[in-house]
């Protein structure tokens, strides 16, 4: 099928593919930010980093700039996962918070 063969056909011509998720979910780690008194991401435009800006709070999503591990987001899909859960270990600014695990998420 051509791609204006595809946009000609309409949605009652395609078969229903079932994407409900099941009642499971996965936790996902990334790396706090050390400059933050919050558990948030690091940020490697303030702070030169190789880390990825996922989860990319500032457009709300997870995985978009993350593309060069495909393998982990297909495994998401694929596992039919409800949830994921953000979590990271804190190495913010707040001595008394050093080293804790947060779900923020």
């Amino acid at each position: 099928m051509s791609f204006n063969d595809f946009l000609k056909k309409n949605v009652e011509g395609f078969p229903w593919q079932d994407y409900r998720g099941s009642n499971s979910g996965m936790i996902v780690l990334y790396d706090s930010d050390p400059l933050s008194e919050l558990p948030i991401r690091e940020v490697p435009e303030d702070n030169a980093s190789a880390t990825q800006p996922d989860p990319h709070y500032e457009s709300g999503t997870y995985g978009v700039y993350g593309c060069v591990r495909p393998k982990i987001r297909n495994s998401f899909f694929k596992s039919k996962l409800r949830y994921l859960f953000f979590m990271t270990k804190y190495v913010g600014t707040k001595e008394e918070f050093k080293n804790a695990y947060f779900i923020t998420g």
